[in-house]
């Protein structure tokens, strides 16, 4: 429970990934309620997991009238307790002693600390598993982890384009060299003619699955030791033993925690142990154009900023382009979900899903897990109930992105026709060199090739024809971009002959 009813959510969606069936409330004095109805219906809740600030009632006052409960026979036992609080733990160390709180996990919450938490308290029964102070992922923190791993080449496996541009923009923010392929066939026939320091998989891709993708990249000779990591929503034991089986190494959650993927790539790539201390240094995030833009952000519902950001590798731009690109195709999914074959459900629900948890869009994400459960539930009948849902916040998302956070206007067709001056000539004729090869190797850089191409144009007549070019690239469209920039640069060639 959460007074912050989409934090509720966020957790949710992480519970229903691993099967675990929860229910949210933004009040304790409610949860007190459904605790009895609960126990009434003689299916009490085995595990309380509750924010620690809410008004009325805090958490630290909904343990105690739980316990009270207990004494008085209205409940069987104290269920397994989970606190969650956005304060510094080593503040309130005091005020848990004596309560029966088996782990205390940081705000915002990974899903690898809820699982450790979970697997820690409810399965094993170990003792209280208190994360330790700064569990939580930071920027900083997985920049100098990763220093081991700098120069080192990734093979990224990956069919959704958002999930690929969020995983190689923290990668390469690491310091990490990737490549990128958009299925398993496609990552069977890079690993066979690639040297790759290790292989992150998704488990579901067209073509070929992760599953398969990797039983047949063990049979290559020179990939027999390659470590290969899979990367899923999906960590339940048997989904675990099936990575496995086809020869995986391990496993990270979805979407990303930076601090779990960089620990598992040091564990498999020989670089786990500590590196020489050194000073202290704090990196220093550079002041952004969307600065302005994502405090506006901060006013649409359910938006997790910081941690969407912290899994891009701090690109607060990248953030930018790709929740406006996501929020321009909303009325698009609203058709798709309303017109697709029921057979077709079950991919979209699962694409939309991971899209909207690497954006931090917590409650669509949630109301995507609704619907891929319903779905399992009854294969045979179309979830009216959830897709209307499901439409429902994406429509509401994109009226208030229109209206908080609106993608920058076009520039005006009324722009002037002069010509380039000859030190900008040069300039962009060596732009428009580098840019191809960033964009076939999907780099982060050619965000900025294209902005700086976009201002130097500006008010020239080149400025509208690279409009299209540059609106591709904003949008990470690199193979669109691709295209429409040898378009382009013929056309500059050509008035230079």
């Amino acid at each position: 429970m959460d007074d912050q009813i989409a934090a509720a959510h966020v957790l949710q969606v992480m519970l229903h990934s691993w099967k675990v069936d929860s229910s949210c409330c933004d009040s304790a004095v409610v949860a007190i309620e459904e605790l009895k109805q609960a126990m009434a219906s003689g299916r009490p809740f085995d595990l309380v997991v509750t924010d620690l600030q809410m008004p009325e009632m805090d958490g630290l006052g909904l343990v105690d009238r739980i316990q009270q409960l207990v004494a008085r026979g209205s409940l069987p036992h104290v269920p397994t307790i989970v606190m969650v609080s956005m304060y510094a733990q080593e503040d309130l160390m005091d005020q848990l002693q004596g309560r029966p709180i088996a782990a205390l996990l940081s705000k915002p919450v990974l899903p690898s600390a809820l699982l450790n938490a979970l697997t820690g308290t409810v399965y094993e029964k170990a003792g209280p598993q208190l994360e330790s102070p700064g569990g939580a992922a930071t920027y900083n923190n997985y920049i100098s982890a990763a220093a081991p791993l700098r120069g080192k080449r990734i093979l990224l496996a990956e069919d959704n384009e958002v999930n690929q541009q969020v995983a190689t923009a923290f990668l390469q923010s690491a310091g990490l060299e990737v490549s990128v392929a958009c299925n398993g066939l496609q990552a069977l026939e890079m690993a066979q003619s690639g040297q790759f320091a290790a292989i992150l998989m998704d488990m579901h891709m067209p073509e070929m699955d992760g599953l398969e993708a990797t039983r047949q990249i063990r049979n290559i000779p020179a990939c027999a030791a390659t470590p290969i990591i899979a990367m899923t929503a999906a960590v339940m034991q048997e989904d675990k033993k099936a990575c496995f089986d086809a020869g995986m190494d391990d496993f990270v959650g979805k979407p990303i925690d930076p601090e779990e993927l960089i620990g598992a790539l040091r564990k498999w790539t020989g670089t786990a142990a500590s590196p020489p201390p050194v000073a202290s240094v704090s990196h220093v995030v550079p002041p952004s154009d969307s600065d302005e833009a994502l405090e506006r952000l901060r006013l649409v519902e359910g938006v997790d900023i910081a941690s969407a950001i912290t899994r891009m590798g701090g690109y607060r731009d990248l953030y930018l382009r790709l929740i406006q690109g996501f929020a321009s195709r909303a009325d698009s999914l609203v058709e798709q979900l309303n017109t697709l074959p029921l057979t077709d459900l079950p991919a979209l629900a699962h694409k939309v899903k991971g899209e909207c948890a690497n954006l931090g869009l917590s409650l669509m994400a949630s109301s995507c897990a609704d619907l891929e459960t319903a779905m399992k539930q009854r294969p045979e009948q179309r979830p009216a109930e959830a897709i209307s849902l499901l439409c429902n916040y994406l429509r509401a998302f994109s009226a208030q992105m229109v209206q908080t956070v609106p993608v920058a206007p076009r520039i005006s067709d009324g722009a002037r026709t002069e010509n380039l001056a000859d030190e900008d000539l040069e300039e962009v004729l060596t732009l428009l060199d580098q840019l191809p090869a960033l964009l076939k190797e999907q780099r982060m850089q050619a965000l900025k090739h294209s902005d700086r191409l976009q201002e130097i144009l500006k008010g020239t007549r080149w400025q509208m024809p690279y409009l299209l070019v540059h609106s591709h690239v904003s949008q990470l469209q690199f193979a669109a971009a691709s295209g429409a920039l040898r378009e382009f640069r013929s056309a500059i060639d050509a008035s230079l002959r």
